[in-house]
């Protein structure tokens, strides 16, 4: 991943609910420091077409983690836009 010097991070993850075409909740955690829970949701939009809602809530154990959050966020947030939109090119291009 080029944001974590391109490294790769290891992330387990836990279905907690799965309601097929609709929704996916998990719990995640990663040795590098944090845990958290990720929502997915779809949703039937106007035109035919399928809306994707995600929601996160992480927290880092890490004392540094923490004190940077709100980078480490910044940065998390503008990967996931990253991979969503290289995911609506491949769905769509399908």
């Amino acid at each position: 991943d080029r944001k974590n010097n391109n490294q790769r991070m290891d992330i387990a993850t836990e279905i907690t609910r799965h309601e097929p075409d609709r929704l996916i909740e998990a719990r995640v955690s990663a040795a590098e420091g944090f845990t958290g829970e990720v929502r997915y949701e779809l949703e039937s939009a106007d035109n035919k077409q399928t809306r994707l809602t995600y929601k996160a809530n992480y927290k880092f154990q890490h004392w540094l983690a923490k004190l940077l959050e709100p980078v480490i966020s910044r940065s998390a947030q503008q990967k996931l836009e990253e991979d969503l939109r290289r995911l609506k090119q491949q769905v769509e291009a399908s």
